[in-house]
Parts: structure tokens; sequence; C-alpha cells
């Protein structure tokens, strides 16, 4: 379920086709939020993906092969699968598996466990063949609930972060870091790198501690450890329980965001009429959308448009943008990629 925002999203609901409006997307988990305009809808139960057992039944809902409204049953096969489909720079991936038979069409589906509760959103299969082979995941609703939630209230979602990077914590890479590897269980997971004077550091961690715990809630895989901080906003404070030379401390983490401050984010949305369109800053430049008129217009720019350079000088800053189209006169070389993350150059003058 890869993100692509076309020029026109309609939802189709009870044979009405609906035109929606695109809230909010999260790279990270690969969600989206739209909205219609329609009142008295029906609305699912929201479950709890953190009560899911493996071995328990769940059927997945969805409209594969185009075919409306099919479901299938299968049962959780594992939970926390982290399977690298997403490209983001910050990826949250702790899927639900289940053997339920998914395939192209069924992601944005419902996951649902026997009492009809949603646990979580169908997003992806592992197959040679491009179909169904037994492999299939979802985001788990409680994640999928933040998401949803943070979009709608401030236009993003709020990442909270540690500053620190942590791997899988088993026999390779305690080998691998000189760590002692003749311990009865690889419980938790291994602090490989920190930022420096970053919340990791000031609490007092070190790269080769093993942490064990967030708060109260046990964490043996990298997955399980970023969806506990998925839960989490910046500026809320967790306590880290870790070992280190063979003995066991807890210390506190006060979490950031994403430039290091304790700040909630919102969305922040600049438009030019020289431009034509509305634009706003990205983890990789500057996203471009509804476009209306203007240059962008004349150039044929796609709707969510990734502008990352504009004549080799790297863009981060919207307002740079808009200050470049209104003054500069000459030729332009801007580099970016369209919603699909494919390259398309763009070469023209400015008169």
């Amino acid at each position: 379920m890869l993100l692509k925002q076309p020029k026109k999203i309609e939802v189709n609901y009870n044979k009405k086709i609906y035109q929606a409006e695109l809230i909010g997307t999260d790279p990270s988990t690969d969600l989206a939020v739209l909205k219609i305009n329609e009142a008295n809808l029906p609305a699912i139960t929201f479950g709890s993906s953190r009560n899911v057992q493996v071995g328990e039944w769940v059927i997945a809902v969805g409209n594969p092969f185009s075919l409306s409204s099919t479901v299938t049953a299968g049962i959780v096969s594992a939970k926390g699968r982290r399977i690298g489909i997403l490209e983001d720079r910050f990826p949250i991936e702790s899927f639900i598996q289940t053997d339920a038979a998914i395939n192209p069409g069924n992601s944005g589906g419902a996951l649902v466990n026997k009492s009809g509760e949603l646990v979580g959103i169908n997003t992806a299969i592992l197959s040679r063949t491009g179909s169904y082979t037994g492999y299939a995941f979802a985001i788990p609703v409680d994640i999928a609930r933040k998401v949803v939630d943070d979009l709608v209230k401030y236009g993003v979602v709020q990442r909270a972060f540690f500053g620190g990077n942590v791997i899988d914590y088993n026999y390779e890479n305690a080998r691998k870091y000189d760590l002692p590897t003749n311990v009865a269980a690889f419980n938790g997971v291994l602090l490989e790198s920190i930022t420096r004077d970053g919340p990791a550091d000031k609490a007092g961690l070190k790269p080769g501690d093993v942490i064990t715990h967030v708060n109260n809630t046990e964490v043996n895989s990298r997955s399980a450890f970023e969806e506990e901080l998925s839960y989490r906003y910046p500026g809320d404070k967790v306590t880290f329980t870790y070992q280190r030379n063979g003995k066991t401390a807890t210390t506190s983490v006060t979490l950031v965001n994403k430039v290091g401050n304790t700040e909630l984010l919102r969305r922040k949305i600049f438009s030019s009429a020289t431009i034509g369109a509305q634009l706003e800053a990205t983890d990789y430049g500057v996203r471009v959308f509804k476009i209306t008129g203007g240059y962008f217009k004349e150039l044929g720019v796609p709707e969510n448009y990734t502008i990352i350079s504009i004549n080799r000088v790297r863009v981060n800053d919207p307002q740079e943008v808009i200050d470049f189209f209104e003054k500069y006169k000459g030729r332009v070389y801007m580099y970016g990629m369209n919603s699909s993350r494919e390259i398309l150059p763009y070469n023209f003058i400015l008169r």
C-alpha cells in the first residue's frame, strides 16, 4: 500500500462515489487520512492490536483483483514483523503477520478479530509471484489510531525520538560488539549508537547497553522498541531499564521531536500566486500541491511533486522556493520527484 497521491481521489461506498480530500499522509507507516462530505456513516469498532495473540483467528477485508468486498480468514502467524518495505527516513515497521489471503487490492482494508473489531490495516504481502503465498502483513491498529489522530489534529504525525539507534540483541550482534555471548537469553535490544548531547546521552546511556524495558513493557526486538516509542510524543518522559556489565539499572529519558526539541510540530503551509500552488517542507525537500496556475501549471508539474534542489542547491524551506521564483531571471534546473518517487527534472527559463 505504498502511498501514491493522485490528482483526484474518490471513495466508493454503498454504490456511491464521493470526492475525497487528502487530510494528510504518513510515509513512516504508509497511512493516509481522507475526508468525504457525508453524515451518519457507520464506523468500525476499534480493538487493540496489543491484545492480539499469535494463533488468534482474524478476517481480512478488501477488494482484491477488483472484486468488491471480499473476506478471507486465517490466523495471526506473528507480531512485530519488520520486512523492510517502507522507504521513509524514519520507518515504523511492527507488522501483524497473518496467513489470511491478502492480494493486490486488499491494501487499506480491515483486519478484524472474531468479534468484528479492527486490529490492523492490510498493507503488504511477501510473494515471488505478486499474489498471495501465505505471508501477509497488517499495520497494528494502535499505531494507526495515533497516526490518524495526529494527522487530524496537527496535520503531521508527532514522532518521538530518544537520540540513539537500536538493533536486535542476538548472538551475532553481541559478538560483533564484544559483549558476552554465554548469556542465558538474549532479552532486550542493543543500543548501537547515540547522538552526542541527545536525550539518551544526557540520560547516561552508552553504546553497548542492552535496553530491556520501556517503562514497564518488555522490548525484545527493534520493531517492538520502535512501536513503543511510536505511541509517545515529544516531551514525554519514559523510563528505560537496561543492562551494562552484568548489572541492571534504570534511567529517565525525555523524548524529543525530529529537530531535537520537545515542542509539538504543526503543519505549515505556504501559498504562492506566482508558482500557483501551496508548498510545505518535508524530510526530502519542499512538496508542492494544490496546483491551480502560475509557473507550475505551465510547466506541467504534477500534484505532490517534491522539489529536492534548484540550480543544484538543496532546498528545504518553502519560503526560499517562493522567493526564488518571484525574483530570479534566467535558466533554471529544478530537480525533484513525483508522488511515486520517480525522479522528474525540469529545465526552463524564467523571464
